[in-house]
């Protein structure tokens, strides 16, 4: 991950080198947008729920605007991971006036693999944009197609 993410979440006393898991969505215009994380069980962790929840999981930096470097970040983590899957959806709090290009930047028992994605110009609806299973022994990790999430 970028010092300057790390920097970002520095400011919220974020952590991410204990976590087995961690999601961080980084964006650097000028738009609201918000991380929405369902756990295995079904949880959904969101600004209206931030966690910590039974099973570990909590939301630890939310920003709805730029900081001085030019970066907003919203970081959802768990120490402990349940096995099962995973799924993360993006939302345009109230749509943006341009597209809005992000990355999501999950960290699997040390491993980061970064995502691409674009929120597009006046889009409002919640957007499931990426699951992934953690088990035992295995790892998988599917891209969801940009479909609205409940």
């Amino acid at each position: 991950m970028p010092d300057i993410v790390v920097n970002a979440l520095t400011v919220f006393r974020v952590d991410n080198s204990n976590m087995q898991l961690s999601v961080t969505l980084v964006w650097d215009q000028a738009c609201d947008l918000e991380m929405y994380a369902w756990q295995p069980d079904g949880a959904k962790l969101y600004y209206a729920n931030m966690g910590i929840l039974p099973s570990t999981g909590r939301l630890d930096a939310l920003m709805n605007k730029l900081n001085s470097d030019g970066i907003a970040v919203e970081n959802v983590a768990w120490e402990t991971a349940p096995t099962g899957t995973y799924r993360i959806g993006v939302e345009a709090w109230q749509g943006c006036s341009s597209d809005v290009d992000y990355k999501l930047y999950v960290q699997i028992d040390g491993v980061t693999t970064t995502y691409d994605r674009t929120v597009a110009e006046g889009e409002t609806n919640l957007n499931e944009v990426l699951s992934f299973s953690v088990g035992v022994d295995v790892v998988t990790t599917t891209e969801a197609a940009a479909t609205t999430a409940a």
